[in-house]
């Protein structure tokens, strides 16, 4: 026992060691204003954000007063095409009750303003009107609570009305309250409805009669959801169904036409307590599905991936925002510009979901220059976004500077493929911002293409791009054993050749290796367990240090892990925490035989608390081996090798179970069937433990905060 305690201090001193060393801290991304930021994705499943030089420069914003208008009522939407900025302002103001809109030039000189238009020669207005679009002359207002789209030409006269189609296609129960409208390049013309979750509704473009719903979000639908929705078919009533709650897709909240004549449309959120749908944001083609692919990250297949916030598969396409967003629009170059209107930002992506910088900030604040109180749409002309706060009535400008227009231009090149025209464009950016991840990972495929691998591997190691940092290695590897195959073809030749002649020797002189008959039986779980747990139960031959060090292994294995081979590494060394390894090691071990000790005593159960902790320790065995096994080959194999760990791991994980049920059954003296009752009790056990801890901890800080309050309180009086 005195062993036993001098090597547990040993050990937590070791974890106290490893937690200070693995638990450095990084500078994370703040919600300062006006600060311009990139996402570094620093693991499979991690993602940070961190400063970034800006990409654009903010420009005063622009009142009523500065236009020369009166007074803005309530700003709705902006849209801006031809060196024209058309302004939509739905009124509720008592001095300015009807809707507007306003014609600006580039530098926002009124133009033209009109509040009504003429129908049939007569004059009618569009108040509360939530959005407008301009094509070849036309302008398309969508009078949301007249349910209807004006088209009106350059004298004001509405030479079209799109109105609730007369058709069996239409739903009885949606209304018509156009919120957003988009013509294509083939003139067909898409309507968002307030409230639908059918889609755009889709227009002919020479008849103009309705043709369908175009590109609307599915609903994901998990398993237990699927088995419940077959247990409410085949036993409950038609009444029951018809009360039953459905669940419905996500509807659009705002799309907008590509430079390359896709739709891109965004979808928000449905009340305070809504989900966030993965592809928030999506990219349709013609035939209304979405082709907007995730790359943004290389993992392994299978892995999951979190696209600023929210957690999908990988085969899920789309960006995923975590927050609230309100509009898009896209540039001349494709690029993505989405507004989070919570947060006052403007997320610029590629068609490749790159995060690339962010725009503004305020988060409701929304003091400074370039900042948000409410931000409520965005649109882009040429080299500026511009943008709409309904709290500071104001259009809020962003200009592209220089530096922007090189990450524009190389990172267009590098989804082009033109990595080597891109490369020098890439080393002028790091020169300005050495945290732009897209710049090393640009350099990493030009070094590629250019067959200079380890300077590849250096470039994809800093811009954490497994995918090309895996085909360069693959090369590294190839060139490393093609170099020294007779060395290691020799060497493997030598050492098989000693192993056999030690095994011939063993067996002729009868050389016992292994005298320590513990170690021996400890040593043989893996190839004779019921031999192993034999002796443990009936000889007594168990031993709690050799599994205490079976155990650390495990534990230690788990650590080596956090820094293992960067392709397989899931962990950014930054957050790795070696408490929590040591909770998912020793405290789960811990746990299991405290939990099935206390179990199966109150079920006869024949096995000592040692027993169960020495034959559990000794069942981990094959979790060792996958452990180091895995930090071996996490360094050797490349992506497309990655089925080998995944095996491993399988492999272990199964084994260590068979393990496990058989050393239970020996120690505990079992049949199969009271084996598997008191394994489940003891898994409801664990739980409820678990939860004890926590309640304790709970209860314990918020005596401790009780304690500090009384303290003050006592100090200060």
């Amino acid at each position: 026992m005195k062993n036993l305690k001098r090597l547990l201090a040993i050990f937590l001193c070791l974890a106290c060691l490893c937690t200070t060393c693995l638990t450095a801290s990084a500078a994370d991304y703040t919600d300062s204003a006006n600060d311009a930021a990139t996402k570094w994705i620093t693991g499979s499943i991690k993602e940070k954000f961190v400063y970034s030089r800006p990409m654009f420069d903010d420009l005063p914003q622009v009142t009523a007063a500065d236009m020369g208008v009166g007074e803005f009522g309530e700003l709705t939407d902006i849209f801006a095409v031809d060196g024209k900025i058309y302004l939509l302002d739905s009124g509720n103001l008592e001095e300015q009750p009807k809707g507007r809109l306003i014609i600006l030039d580039e530098k926002y000189n009124k133009l033209d303003e009109f509040s009504e238009v003429f129908l049939d020669g007569a004059p009618v207005t569009f108040e509360k009107s939530k959005g407008v679009f301009v094509k070849d002359g036309l302008i398309y207002i969508c009078d949301t609570t007249h349910g209807r789209v004006l088209v009106v030409d350059e004298n004001r006269k509405v030479v079209r009305t799109f109105t609730k189609p007369d058709s069996e296609m239409w739903p009885t129960d949606l209304n018509f309250n156009p919120i957003k409208i988009v013509i294509d390049n083939m003139d067909y013309i898409y309507v968002l409805c307030d409230g639908s979750f059918y889609g755009a509704a889709m227009f002919d473009p020479e008849t103009y009669e309705f043709k369908g719903f175009f590109g609307a979000n599915v609903v994901s639908t998990t398993v237990l959801q699927a088995m419940n929705n077959l247990w409410d078919l085949l036993f409950s009533n038609n009444e029951k169904r018809s009360k039953s709650a459905k669940t419905l897709p996500f509807s659009f909240i705002d799309m907008v036409l590509g430079a390359d004549g896709y739709l891109f449309t965004c979808t928000g959120k449905s009340g305070t307590k809504a989900k966030f749908t993965p592809g928030s944001v999506r990219r349709l083609n013609p035939t209304g599905n979405n082709i907007l692919i995730d790359k943004s990250k290389d993992t392994p297949s299978n892995s999951s991936l979190v696209v600023f916030g929210t957690e999908s598969t990988s085969k899920t396409k789309g960006i995923d925002i975590s927050h609230d967003i309100c509009s898009i629009t896209v540039d001349e170059n494709n690029f993505i510009y989405v507004l989070d209107a919570p947060y006052g930002r403007i997320y610029m992506y590629d068609v490749e979901c790159n995060l690339i910088t962010t725009i503004g900030g305020g988060v409701a604040e929304g003091t400074q220059q370039g900042t948000f109180r409410r931000a409520q749409a965005i649109t882009s002309m040429n080299d500026t976004i511009y943008a709409i706060d309904i709290t500071k009535k104001a259009i809020i400008p962003f200009r592209i500077n220089a530096y922007g227009e090189m990450v524009q231009k190389a990172q267009a090149l590098t989804m082009a493929g033109d990595y080597a025209d891109a490369a020098p464009i890439w080393n002028e950016v790091l020169k300005l911002d050495r945290n732009s991840i897209l710049a090393y990972r640009g350099l990493a495929k030009a070094a590629l293409l250019e067959d200079r691998y380890e300077e590849a591997m250096d470039y994809a190691l800093l811009g954490y791009d497994r995918n090309t940092y895996s085909q360069a290695f693959e090369y590294v590897r190839k060139e490393f054993l093609e170099k020294n195959f007779t060395f290691i073809f020799i060497g493997a030749i030598v050492l098989v050749v000693v192993v056999v002649v030690l095994l011939h020797y063993k067996k002729k002189y009868k050389v016992v290796l292994i005298k320590n008959k513990k170690l021996k039986i400890a040593l043989g779980t893996i190839l004779h367990p019921a031999d192993t747990f034999y002796e443990i139960k009936r000889n007594n031959n168990g031993s709690v240090l050799i599994a205490t060090g079976i155990l650390l292994l495990w534990y230690v294995g788990k650590i080596i892990g956090y820094t293992s081979g960067f392709i397989f590494n899931k962990t950014d060394i930054a957050d790795a925490n070696a408490w929590y390894a040591l909770a998912q090691t020793v405290g789960l071990v811990l746990l299991f035989v405290c939990a099935n000790w206390l179990v199966c005593v109150l079920f006869e159960g024949k096995g000592k608390f040692k027993d169960i902790y020495v034959a559990t320790c000794y069942s981990i065995m094959p979790l060792v081996i996958g452990a180091f096994g895995y930090d071996i080959l996490s360094n050797v194999l490349t992506l497309q090798e990655a089925n080998f760990i995944t095996i491993l791991n399988y492999a272990c994980i199964l084994y260590t179970a068979v393990l496990l049920v058989m050393a239970i059954i020996n120690v505990q003296e079992f049949g199969f069937g009271k084996f598997l009752f008191t394994t489940i009790v003891t898994l409801l056990a664990m739980i409820l433990v678990v939860f004890l801890i926590f309640l304790v901890a709970i209860l314990l800080q918020q005596a401790s905060d009780f304690a500090k309050t009384v303290f003050l309180e006592a100090v200060y009086r």
